[in-house]
């Protein structure tokens, strides 16, 4: 690459020599000019400026298509809402605001200890979970006890253990895998007849 060589100074209208008037940089002594001289400091940043303008005007002029253009296609079908009985102290606030927003959710029910010392699962419970029902939720199994799967030891065999394993567990064979996941749909279906089960567990 070349480059200009000489001595650079600031000289008035009427002493520039080879340069710009009106106290402009000027070079001399030195070897004619370029013919395609490098860009000052400034005019380089101006040129590396307008990718960077042009890049935000592209930008600017998609935020400014129509909104319609933007929205993605709406999805086909229901999203779920999956809540476990967990709840107990929070169950009746949360039944209240799914039901002042309109959502429906999918309930998997356990028979769980609750804040008032029964289970959720419980005579006790069906006003509740009739209400449910009669406000269009629909069921599924999240296993009797609420227990964890931890492996399996042998072939048709699963490790079924408590949340803390100092509290033991159990080795289920496919009959009582199958035992312990039916077990609360088939006892809510006595509390609350109404209510739609599907065949799903989490």
């Amino acid at each position: 690459m070349n480059r200009l060589r000489g001595r650079a100074t600031t000289q008035g209208p009427d002493e520039a020599r080879g340069g710009r008037r009106g106290g402009h940089v000027a070079w001399r002594p030195g070897p004619p000019p370029h013919p395609n001289p490098l860009p000052l400091p400034r005019e380089r940043e101006q040129a590396a400026a307008l990718p960077r303008r042009a890049l935000l005007g592209a930008a600017l002029a998609t935020l400014a298509l129509p909104a319609r253009a933007q929205t993605p296609a709406r999805c086909a079908g229901p999203l779920y809402l999956t809540i476990d009985t967990g709840w107990s102290r929070e169950a009746e606030q949360i039944a209240a605001t799914l039901q002042k927003h309109r959502v429906k959710a999918t309930l998997f029910v356990a028979d769980e200890t609750t804040f008032r010392g029964d289970t959720t699962l419980s005579d006790a419970w069906a006003p509740f979970w009739r209400a449910r029902a009669a406000e269009g939720h629909v069921f599924a199994s999240h296993t009797w006890r609420h227990w964890y799967f931890r492996g399996d030891p042998a072939p048709d065999r699963v490790t079924f253990r408590p949340f803390r394993a100092t509290e033991g567990g159990d080795v289920l064979d496919p009959p009582a895998l199958c035992a312990e996941l039916a077990r609360p749909t088939d006892t809510l279906r006595r509390l609350a007849p109404a209510a739609a089960i599907l065949p799903l567990w989490r």
